[in-house]
């Protein structure tokens, strides 16, 4: 494999070991600090350091400092500028003897590094461990030449001479170098940062030093990248610089691998796409070191206990979405996620029937995502090509990334489910949670398919083959009660105007008064009678557009009869303006029985849930009318049956006892004494329901399944046949069927719940007249105890 070094970020003047020493200008004014600034390659300082340790170091370094110094006095060319860097190829020993103040060597250990002249490219000493550590020959680095963002070199030579020969007020030391990316053989990537070392540079002043004063260097200071005043203010013809700078690297790829990897995990669609993926398995062979490692993200969704893949799956093997790891409990994915442990296979045997074999895998290691909660959202698996090559010293190092990974994962899972909410929201309505899993289903192709082609339309949701329980509970006469005390209290409200107006006229002389008078004694005598439902409209006009605007103005004047007037409206409903006495009790019974049976019904629908997942809703208007759905095709997973049916049927009229029941203690209570009458309706044939997106409703789908929806909607007013006497009476349970089955069914239940003290022992059996379009119907009738 080619080798490849890459810088990462925007690194100073230290990878210039990857340039040639014939680097582009960077400025538009084609200058180059090397050729500019006169510099030497020196060993003076190196030496000066030496004669110090000499006079001044502990006793080894003395001794250490006599053997450098005597050998180098024996050449001493050492002592004069070098041009010939081939020269010191032949001096390699002495050479590591006077720079291990810089490479110190341990006892088979080497830092990385090289020397070179001051600020040059080319170095003229590398460490015996840089061609293992980089792989490649030291001649091939310089073959890699490297663009700077901008004239790095010049800053970096100013700073030195800065520091040297003035004394700036500001820091002005360079910023951390970035890590140095190099490809090796293995195809690894393998991360190095370099130090830079510049305390063997010399910088001398040729003649007297430019001046620049505390408020000029701040000026330069404020633009660093205008390279152009930092050569005015300290120009290469007025220094010197001789010595040497050395460049150690060290080994930084765990942590670097680990810090691109966390800020990787940082993206929303970080565990989505391919690219992302791909990027991860990349960093990971870099922190782990393992050049053949594979690794698969699975995302989960957990029902209960039943794990599913989620979208996006990219495991090591081909796995489909929807796929359950539940059917699989004993694989390592299923006792990952039923466990919430990471599971190592560092060997798999030869002629195993593992599907991971078949892939070319043959060490493995599964680890699971938790969410905030520790719930397990998804799975995250390393493969090897060779057994032994996953063991528990990685399942170790990958409890570094295990956080963030199941942080990313659960940020996704969350992105996901505020997309699909959002889109429930704008395409549905609040769904009833056992079937919200269908309208997620939808949900998630229709964004799949939008991500995919950036067009899609929602599919159809239809429900098949499911048996509809039908029950009401029914306020008696609701319609005749109601247009009842709207007659009452208009009357009562009349009589209040006659018994007024009398009184002003005692005392007011106004004709007008006497006219009024008349039209509100007529409409007393017409409300002895039965009110139409177009009266109510009638009587409110006159009362509100004709007496009360005349009562205002009378009071206004402030007559005599002012008194008697406050009086009257302070009998009324202050915002209606009228009296609102026997409707107020009315309404207030009505909604005390719907809010009581409706709670019930709910708590009630609770413990249902738990015998077998359905769909049920309730509807509000005089009474409460309950509906449930039950079938295979409301079934995210398990088995629906036909004894799960029956049971659900004689749950629902047990709790229409209940109902009934409660009604009767709830009658004692209530403003206006209603009583209910209930209602079951068994309907034996299977529907089919659809949702209709134009009205973000449940509808029968089909003319077929219309007939349950007729039946429904007019049985609750049918009579007996020959007979005025409503099917439906307080105190009783009405069972309306269809065929001979479901009579011997419910005459079975109804036998159990005579034993169980729910019901009367007598059983009516009657037959139903005919109503429109709807024929044969039958009834049992039994009193609830």
């Amino acid at each position: 494999m080619k080798n490849e070094i890459i810088l990462m970020g925007h690194p100073p003047v230290s990878s210039s070991i990857f340039k040639t020493d014939k680097l582009k200008p960077n400025d538009s004014k084609g200058h180059h600090p090397v050729e500019e600034y006169e510099s030497k390659l020196s060993f003076v300082p190196l030496l000066q350091h030496w004669e110090k340790q000499l006079r001044e170091g502990s006793a080894p370094a003395k001794l250490f400092a006599k053997e450098v110094l005597t050998r180098a006095k024996r050449l001493p060319k050492l002592y004069q500028p070098i041009d010939d860097h081939t020269w010191l190829s032949k001096h390699t020993e002495l050479l590591e003897l006077m720079l291990s103040p810089v490479f110190p060597a341990a006892i088979n250990t080497w830092p990385v590094g090289k020397a070179n002249a001051p600020f040059e490219t080319k170095a003229f000493y590398h460490t015996p461990t840089w061609e293992p550590a980089f792989e490649v020959a030291p001649s091939s680095i310089d073959d890699h030449p490297i663009e700077l963002p901008f004239d790095f070199s010049t800053l970096n030579i100013c700073l030195a001479i800065l520091s040297a020969c003035y004394q700036p007020p500001l820091n002005c030391r360079m910023p951390a170098f970035q890590p140095v990316a190099v490809l090796g053989k293995d195809g690894v990537e393998r991360y190095f940062r370099p130090i830079m070392n510049q305390n063997f540079l010399k910088i001398n002043a040729i003649g007297p030093k430019p001046p620049l004063s505390k408020k000029g260097i701040q000026r330069l200071f404020e633009n660093i990248y205008d390279t152009e005043a930092w050569r005015r203010a300290l120009p290469p013809h007025k220094f010197e610089i001789s010595g040497f700078t050395a460049t150690t690297f060290d080994d930084v790829t765990a942590e670097t691998a680990l810090s691109r990897i966390n800020s990787i995990l940082l993206h929303k669609d970080a565990l989505k796409t391919e690219e992302n993926i791909a990027q991860l398995e990349k960093l990971l062979r870099s922190y782990f070191l393992f050049p053949g490692l594979q690794v698969g993200i699975l995302s989960l969704r957990a029902d209960d206990e039943n794990f599913t893949m989620n979208d996006y799956p990219t495991g090591l093997l081909n796995w489909k979405k929807g796929t359950s790891l539940s059917d699989m409990p004993r694989s390592v994915y299923g006792r990952a996620c039923h466990f919430g442990e990471v599971v190592i296979s560092e060997q798999f045997t030869t002629g195993s029937k593992n599907l991971l074999t078949k892939h070319g895998i043959w060490s493995h290691l599964v680890a699971p995502l938790k969410n905030s909660s520790g719930r397990v959202i998804g799975l995250v698996e390393l493969g090897g090509t060779d057994a032994f090559t996953i063991n528990s010293f990685t399942e170790i190092q990958l409890r570094n990334v295990l956080p963030q990974l199941s942080r990313s994962m659960e940020r996704q899972q969350e992105e996901l489910v505020n997309r699909i909410e959002a889109l429930m929201r704008q395409k549905f309505t609040a769904m009833h949670p056992s079937v919200e899993w269908r309208f997620i289903e939808v949900a998630e192709r229709y964004l799949s398919k939008l991500n995919e082609k950036g067009k899609a339309i929602l599919d159809p949701i239809l429900f098949k083959d499911i048996f509809p329980l039908y029950a009401q509970s029914d306020i008696i006469s609701s319609s005749l009660t109601r247009n009842r005390t709207i007659r009452e209290d208009i009357k009562t409200q009349m009589i209040l105007i006659v018994d007024l107006l009398k009184l002003m006229m005692r005392r007011l002389d106004f004709p007008l008064l006497q006219h009024i008078l008349q039209q509100a004694e007529g409409y007393v005598a017409r409300l002895e009678d039965e009110m139409q439902t177009s009266d109510e409209a009638f009587f409110m006009d006159f009362v509100l557009k004709e007496v009360h605007p005349l009562l205002h103005e009378i009071a206004e004047r402030g007559t005599l009869t002012h008194r008697a007037i406050h009086l009257y409206f302070g009998k009324l409903e202050p915002k209606l303006g009228i009296i609102y006495d026997k409707r107020k009790a009315y309404e207030e019974s009505v909604n005390l029985i719907n809010v009581t049976l409706s709670e019930f019904m709910e708590e009630a629908d609770d413990r249902a849930q738990l015998m077998i997942p359905h769909f049920f809703e309730k509807y509000q208007t005089d009474g409460v009318q309950f509906e449930l759905y039950a079938g295979q095709s409301l079934l995210r997973n398990g088995k629906f049956s036909e004894f799960q049916l029956n049971n659900l049927r004689l749950w629902q009229l047990q709790t229409m006892c209940e109902v009934t029941r409660r009604m009767r203690d709830l009658k004692q209570i209530l403003p206006m004494p209603l009583e209910t009458a209930e209602l079951v309706f068994v309907y034996g044939q299977p529907i089919s329901v659809s949702f209709r997106m134009d009205e973000k409703s449940f509808d029968v789908d089909g003319a077929y399944n219309l007939r349950y929806e007729i039946i429904k909607k007019r049985i609750d007013k049918a009579c007996i046949q020959g007979t005025e006497e409503r099917l439906t009476q307080p105190g009783k349970i009405a069972i309306v069927y269809a065929t001979d089955p479901m009579r011997q069914l419910y005459l079975d239940f109804c036998s159990f719940l005579i034993s169980e003290g729910y019901i009367e022992e007598e059983i009516e059996e009657l037959e139903i007249e005919k109503l429109q379009e709807t024929q044969g119907l039958k009834a049992l009738r039994v009193k609830v105890k």
